[in-house]
């Protein structure tokens, strides 16, 4: 699997070198391009930690981290926030958002663009695909 990361912690894309005809996973380089973090609205603007493909940006006490490994030949994002300060916070809004480009602007170019197919939040966590046209299937889980 080859991803491409930017300075900012983003994928531009994923392609899948072991599994044949497998479609270029391609995400969004403008303000929905992911994964990034949002708080308060606002993207959090991320940067390059010294442990290999980890970023972290900082708002206020609130501390980010997004980290990239492979496990098992799968992609997986560690997305943390820590609040560094000493008060608890209360109504705070942050969100991640993916950044998966799933803009299907017309035929024949949308056969290997991936689609939201089916999402769903349980109590404890998050589990669903993306599939595209030609039977492209992309799984996306939270662990917790």
């Amino acid at each position: 699997m080859n991803i491409d990361i930017d300075h900012r912690g983003r994928i531009s894309g994923i392609t899948e070198t072991g599994i044949p005809n497998w479609p270029h996973i391609a995400f969004r380089n403008d303000e929905f391009g992911g994964p990034s973090w949002k708080y308060e609205g606002n993207i959090v603007e991320m940067r390059p930690d010294s442990e290999g493909h980890s970023y972290s940006g900082r708002e206020g006490n609130l501390c980010f981290n997004l980290t990239y490994t492979n496990e098992m030949g799968r992609l997986s994002i560690q997305a943390s926030i820590k609040n560094s300060g000493t008060q608890s916070l209360k109504n705070v809004h942050a969100g991640i958002m993916l950044g998966i480009d799933t803009y299907m602007a017309q035929h024949p170019d949308w056969n290997d663009i991936v689609f939201p197919t089916m999402l769903r939040c349980e109590k404890t966590h998050f589990w669903g695909y993306f599939m595209g046209p030609k039977g492209q299937l992309m799984v996306v889980t939270t662990r917790e």
